[in-house]
């Protein structure tokens, strides 16, 4: 009875551990190919550009647009 729970033991952390890796490598690969299509899209980069020098003329509408599109990707 002694071996079973540490065998037990021992998937539950194997798995938690897999678990974990596969919730990793799937946040990685989600914020690549986002990072993939904004790069090709130019319009974004033009407009993210253009936000960027609203935002240093301290704008509180860029700001909020900028912020809401980070959410939204």
């Amino acid at each position: 009875m002694k071996k079973l729970s540490s065998y037990s033991f021992f998937l539950l952390v194997a798995m938690s551990c897999l678990l974990f890796l596969y919730i990793k490598t799937s946040i990685v690969l989600f914020l690549w190919a986002t990072y993939e299509v904004l790069l090709s899209n130019s319009v974004f980069f033009i407009l993210t550009k253009h936000l960027a020098q609203e935002i240093k003329r301290k704008s509180k509408v860029a700001s909020t647009i900028l912020l809401g599109m980070v959410f939204l990707f």
